[in-house]
This record gives structure tokens, sequence and C-alpha cells, in this order.
């Protein structure tokens, strides 16, 4: 009886140290699990939102090349798109002028030298004149400042007129009693030239093309520049960017822009 005692007595501490070994090992599992569930939790938050909106960042463009390819994370895997529109761009712009602007100048002290970038022009002038074409040497002048202050604006404002006078060779022309041209503008100059004989490069005919703001109007005057036969040619449209619609404002402009359709040209043979 003794040692029946003995041995159940035994074997009822090796029961109950494998049931504190069992119950300590599922309370390591459990901290194992809540501790990956409160780094889940730490980095979903981390990577979510800033002031209530999802924080995402560019990660790449689409194969088209038309929208910014979008991720939570710096290395994720691109999950949005977002349009490269003319909206974008002006807001990209905007920021960017946000970040190069300089801080509020300081009231100098009696008798002071002011310096110059102090400008007598704000910020948004500077940009309007730069949008209508002015060179920075002359707002420069009008400012009373150093051209080098100018030139810091410059950089956005010549991308959004590339920008603008890129969009207008996408329109189509539409003469009145002739309808819509064959080809959008960009494409229908090109091969105008070609009929007249004018021989230019790729790299010559892209930087033939300009486009200036009127600034009263809220239109944009394209101007495609081109030398021919020893002469030089401008050929100018008016561009409504909230309309697409393109007109010509000389007669240069009509001819290089506008292409008869096919069938028309057929039919006249």
């Amino acid at each position: 009886m003794a040692a029946g005692k003995g041995r159940s007595g035994r074997t009822a501490k090796r029961s109950t140290r494998r049931a504190k070994d069992g119950a300590a090992k599922k309370s390591a599992a459990k901290r194992r699990v809540g501790g990956k569930a409160a780094a889940g939790d730490g980095t979903s938050k981390r990577r979510a939102t800033k002031n209530g909106l999802t924080v995402l960042r560019p990660v790449g463009l689409s194969e088209d090349g038309h929208s910014v390819i979008l991720a939570p994370r710096v290395r994720g895997k691109g999950t949005y798109q977002v349009p490269i529109d003319d909206r974008l761009v002006a807001q990209l712009i905007a920021a960017r002028d946000l970040l190069e602007a300089p801080p509020p100048p300081v009231a100098p002290r009696a008798g002071a030298v002011v310096p110059a970038a102090e400008s007598k022009l704000t910020i948004k002038e500077i940009q309007a004149l730069l949008r209508e074409g002015r060179t920075v040497e002359s707002i420069a002048r009008k400012a009373g400042v150093d051209p080098t202050w100018i030139e810091r604006f410059e950089g956005p404002i010549v991308w959004e007129r590339d920008g603008m006078a890129r969009r207008t060779q996408r329109s189509t022309l539409v003469r009145s009693r002739r309808g819509p041209s064959e080809l959008p503008l960009g494409e229908a100059v090109v091969a105008n030239l070609r009929r007249r004989g004018v021989v230019m490069t790729e790299e010559q005919i892209e930087a033939a093309w300009d486009s200036v703001k009127e600034s009263r109007t809220g239109t944009w005057r394209v101007r495609f520049a081109f030398t021919s036969r020893g002469r030089p040619r401008v050929a100018e449209w008016r561009f409504d960017p909230e309309t697409s619609e393109v007109a010509a404002l000389n007669e240069l402009a009509n001819e290089l822009g506008w292409l008869e359709p096919r069938r028309r040209r057929r039919s006249s043979r």
C-alpha cells in the first residue's frame, strides 16, 4: 500500500508539471500572437492615415505614361493610380512653389540696406508674367531684384507652358464651312510642312512650339515658329483649356493646322 501511494504521488506530480508546462506554452504562444498583432496594428497606423487621410506614395508611372502609380509604402506594390492632367500638374506646381517660396520678409531697420529678395512683385505676379512670356530680365527690372531671384520660379512655368503647347497639339482645328481637320493639330502641322518641302528634325519641331497665357481671357496663345525659304514664319492659335477648343489667329495657322479629310480629297479627284 505504501509503495502504491508513492507511485500515485509521483504520477500526480508529473501530471501537474505537464499541465503547468502546457499552460506556460499556451501563454507564450498567446504573447507571441498578441505581439504580432500589436506590431501589425502599429504598422497599419503608421502607413494608413495622416490627418484622417490615407497616405500614398508615388512608385512609378503606368505603361502608357498617362498616370502616376501610388502605393501605401515606398517599396510597396502600386494599388492606386492618378491620371496626369492639367489639374494634377497645377497642384504639383503650386506645391513646389510653396516649398521654394522664401520666408516672409522682415521689416528692415532704419537706414539698413534692403535685401534684393524683397521684391516689388508678389510670387503670384511673377508667375503670371512668366506665363505671359516676359523675360526673366524684364521681370527682374520691374520687381527691383536680381534676375537669379526670378529664375527660381521659371522652371515650373516653363514646364506648364510646354505642357499647354502639347495639349493644344492634341486638339483638332475646325475650319468654317470645311469642318474638322483629318488629323490633330500637331500631326496636321507636320504633314503640311512636308507638303511644303520644309525639312525639320523631330527635335526642331518640338522646339518650335511655345505657348503664353493671355491673363485677361484665361486662354493661351500657342505658336509654331519655323523658317521657310530663308524667311521666318510664325503660325498662331488660341487655345481654351476649359473646352479644349483651338482657333487659328492667322492664315498660316489655318493652312498648317488643318488637313483635308481623305474622303473629300478622293471625291475631288
